[in-house]
């Protein structure tokens, strides 16, 4: 059974990892004019808060001065009709990044809280029409419970956070050249001494070519870290940022 991962005190964490992802693939330029650029923000809650019409959306923002441009996929075109949840659709997007091309296309995460795995869907850039479902829920390899997505050299790289206590998450890779996309396996964590408690909710590309994953425990004592990844060879590198070295924890509860 999923769990529900909506938590009041992850909000604040989710913000700034939202944040991160902006900076290395949720901006993308949609009419290649100066001052044009277009960044894009999922919201698994809606605005405003708990609005039982907007629950779960993806907004339009002018990447020169921050400015709204509008909400571009509401939960109604994005998620899944239920009655059991507000609003009569479920959508619960957490995170979003651009496919560029002849026809650009966001690549968004949706947690799918309600309805047994997440899935990742592709939608048009310029209206926010849905296109389509690169990763379905019923996927027998659909992530648990989806974070982070990056696309990368035709691979769609998804952070799955898991169930939230054992078994542990980890980084889904998809081949996505053509819909939908075809799963090859899971980044290797062997090496990671913390990879039982392995929960990735946020990534990066770093400029040296590698994945720069955060991840955390969902136990007490056990610090989250930043580990990197060599994306050559799919396996854990090393540990970037030691929660327990910096004594900063980085895994709020």
């Amino acid at each position: 059974m999923r769990r529900n991962i909506i938590r009041p005190g992850a909000i604040a964490a989710m913000a700034a990892l939202v944040l991160a992802l902006l900076s290395i693939g949720s901006s993308h330029a949609d009419n290649f004019t100066p001052g044009g650029d277009s960044f894009y923000v999922s919201d698994e809650t809606g605005f405003p808060f708990n609005s039982p019409t907007l629950l779960g959306t993806v907004s339009k923002f002018k990447a020169s001065n921050g400015s709204f441009q509008g909400v571009l996929i509401t939960a109604a075109v994005g998620g899944t009709a239920t009655s059991g949840y507000p609003g009569g659709f479920c959508f619960t997007p957490n995170g979003v990044v651009v496919n560029p091309g002849s026809q650009p296309q966001l690549v968004v995460a949706n947690q799918n809280i309600c309805d047994g795995n997440g899935e990742i869907k592709a939608f048009d850039e310029a209206t926010g029409a849905f296109k389509s479902t690169l990763v379905a829920s019923t996927d027998p390899n659909a992530p648990s419970a989806p974070f982070g997505i990056l696309l990368y050299q035709g691979k769609l790289l998804v952070a799955d956070e898991g169930p939230g206590g054992p078994p542990p998450g980890q980084i889904d890779v998809f081949d996505a050249t053509t819909p939908p996309a075809t799963f090859s396996g899971h980044l290797d964590t062997t090496g990671y001494a913390n990879a039982k408690f392995f929960h990735p909710f946020g990534m990066v590309l770093g400029p040296d070519g590698d994945l720069y994953v955060a991840t955390r425990s969902f136990t007490v004592g056990v610090p989250g870290d930043v580990i990197r990844f060599d994306l050559t060879t799919g396996k854990f590198d090393r540990v970037f940022v030691s929660g327990s070295g910096c004594s900063c924890n980085l895994d709020r509860k």
